[in-house]
């Protein structure tokens, strides 16, 4: 009994997951997506996003009966891993250039421990939408967020900059769960 209650270990919304015993049913079904600006669930902030600060950009509500990981794959087989693209762009439009965070959220906005994935400058992630060679990989997180939890995508710009939803370009990889029995 102590074996299956410390299997997995849930924290603000999110929970690590250990890999299931041999022959045991999966509780979930999984699925690999690309998330866009629009995607539903998602919200892009077309906004004036100030330097020195994360600036909120994006960000996915974890559905009902769901559970949500950024990326997708297995860095191990690069064929298989997700690839980001992120191009966040002025009404001019111009890049807006700065520090880009994947952070993992509680359903009230609330920081989560070890909630955040990965931060890169945005040069890199918006230098090809097609060529793998140069994107940014994104193999699947370990930690899955909950529930009416949230993935964000936050960016400190190096000036302060207004976005614009029609020019910008979002495609997130993202784990999602379907049926996670909880």
């Amino acid at each position: 009994m102590l074996t299956n209650l410390t299997s997995r270990i849930k924290v603000g919304g999110l929970r690590t997951i250990r890999p299931a015993a041999v022959g045991a049913k999966p509780d979930t079904t999984k699925f690999p997506v690309i998330l866009l600006k629009n995607s539903t669930g998602a919200t892009f902030r077309a906004a004036s996003y100030v330097a020195g600060d994360f600036n909120e950009v994006w960000r996915y509500t974890v559905q009902a009966q769901e559970e949500a990981a950024f990326g997708y794959g297995d860095a191990k087989d690069e064929v298989n891993q997700g690839f980001l693209f992120v191009d966040t762009r002025t009404v001019v439009p111009a890049d807006i250039d700065g520090v880009v965070r994947f952070v993992m959220e509680g359903a009230h906005g609330e920081a989560i421990p070890g909630g955040l994935v990965r931060e890169e400058d945005s040069t890199r992630l918006d230098a090809s939408q097609t060529d793998r060679r140069i994107m940014v990989p994104l193999p699947e997180h370990p930690l899955r967020a909950g529930e009416d939890s949230r993935l964000v995508l936050r960016i400190d710009p190096t000036a302060t900059a207004t976005s614009t939803l029609a020019d910008s370009t979002l495609q997130i990889p993202v784990t999602l769960y379907r049926n996670a029995s909880r």
